[in-house]
């Protein structure tokens, strides 16, 4: 149970209701595939795809909304949407076999989305915002929380083996093939909700949790992900960094080049003019590298 308790869902009911009868009160284009049934129906079917959302499928199904009924009242169905699904499984975080900790994370995130939609924000309330999608997979079990990151269940993209060295290839294809597959897996999401715990301890309590997650869930192979602060460049440019790929490194996950982009060139600067600095003298370029550990590797660092 979350902080709101069961008030809290008396609550969360009314709203519910209340965006109901204020979308019933609407003029009479809602119908058909917009009435509120089959726009519940039809995003779920989105978000329960297998393995991956499809988010492409959200968003032209909220532009259709858009379109057809406008921006208001699409808000009101994404504002029943979230309220929908608290209640539908509010209940059920402790059905999850979760670990402790990732099911105190899940009721916080519960709690968030409500008062999210409770503001009646329309562009924080879309697909469009990949905050939004996120908080959804949560409400719907697709998420968890890690702490200061996020896992969904996805698979490691084949083709960055044609982005190695050929050292590299055979060493991540047989990695890939001794794991039984390049899927499912855990991968990794960063959560700026909780910045607070982006520090050594808190990088600690991402891969603990995983660990005690992967126990349960015995067809996930792994955990990975890619960002640009794996980048065995932080030892230089940022070494208060260098300890995330340290640790991983340390419970025995292999890292892969992934490539340089925009997105990372302006991740890499935001809150940092060294990085920038040495990017403009040409002593860095901003570029990601994926990390792929496997379940044995983490369950065996963290055995007990």
């Amino acid at each position: 149970m979350t902080a709101r308790g069961n008030g809290g869902k008396k609550e969360v009911r009314e709203k519910l209701e209340a965006s109901i009868s204020e979308l019933n009160d609407k003029p009479g284009h809602i119908e058909g595939s917009l009435l509120f049934e089959n726009v519940m129906r039809d995003y779920l079917q989105c978000i329960h795809g297998f393995i991956a959302t499809d988010r492409d499928g959200l968003i032209n199904l909220e532009k259709k909304i858009d379109q057809s009924a406008g921006i208001e009242t699409r808000l009101i169905y994404h504002q029943a949407l979230v309220y929908q699904l608290y209640l539908r499984n509010i209940g059920n975080i402790g059905k999850q076999a979760l670990p402790e900790g990732v099911a105190a994370y899940l009721g916080q995130d519960f709690d968030r989305i409500v008062e999210l939609a409770d503001k009646g924000n329309a562009a924080r309330l879309s697909f469009t915002d990949y905050p939004f999608l996120s908080y959804i997979e949560k409400l719907c079990f697709k998420s968890l929380p890690f702490g200061n990151h996020d896992v969904t269940l996805s698979g490691v993209p084949r083709k960055l083996m044609f982005k190695q060295s050929l050292k590299n290839m055979l060493k991540m294809s047989f990695s890939l093939l001794s794991m039984g597959g390049n899927e499912p897996l855990f991968e990794l999401h960063y959560n700026p909700h909780r910045l607070r715990l982006f520090n050594p301890d808190g990088w600690k309590e991402v891969f603990a949790l995983a660990a005690q997650t992967l126990k349960t869930r015995k067809e996930v192979k792994g955990l990975f992900g890619a960002t640009w602060f794996y980048d065995p460049a932080m030892k230089e440019v940022s070494p208060e960094l260098s300890y995330i790929r340290e640790l991983i490194e340390k419970i025995g996950g292999a890292f892969y080049l992934a490539g340089s982009s925009e997105d990372d060139r302006k991740n890499a600067f935001f809150a940092s003019k060294a990085r920038k600095e040495a990017y403009e003298e040409g002593r860095y370029m901003p570029t990601s590298y994926m990390m792929i550990i496997k379940r044995e590797a983490l369950l065996q660092y963290y055995a007990s």
